[in-house]
């Protein structure tokens, strides 16, 4: 079974009024773009020079200013599955928790998807 498709808008083209018949009244998931561009965070923590195109921008996490800034800090981490994760709309995945530093978890990041593989060959760490 594939996952269902999503539609996306850019939060600039988007009248409320369409969301709310569109998705908001009938429960319908959608992607709205661009609602966080001017959050004093996505300035310090994101790469926009990685953006592919003014059109579609998706930027890269700045995963040096994220480390410089909250390196030290304790996060809860959940780790789940890709299996359990692709549950759809209708599975529930109970991840574990565990608990490490910004840091560390920017140390995991910077592996890369080649990095993320478990010894089981599962990929499973996700940040809360």
């Amino acid at each position: 079974m594939s996952p269902p498709e999503i539609p996306y808008y850019y939060c600039s083209s988007l009248p409320y009024s369409t969301f709310v018949s569109s998705h908001m009244s009938p429960n319908l998931p959608c992607m709205i773009l661009g609602l966080t561009a001017s959050w004093p965070a996505t300035l310090l923590f994101t790469d926009l020079s990685s953006s592919s195109s003014s059109d579609s921008p998706s930027p890269s996490l700045n995963i040096d200013a994220l480390c410089h800034a909250f390196g030290d800090a304790v996060a809860p981490v959940h780790v789940t599955t890709i299996e359990e994760g692709m549950g759809g709309f209708g599975g529930v995945a109970r991840p574990s928790s565990e608990e490490m530093t910004v840091g560390e978890y920017c140390a995991w990041l910077r592996l890369g998807p080649e990095g993320w593989v478990n010894d089981d060959g599962t990929k499973t760490l996700k940040c809360e």
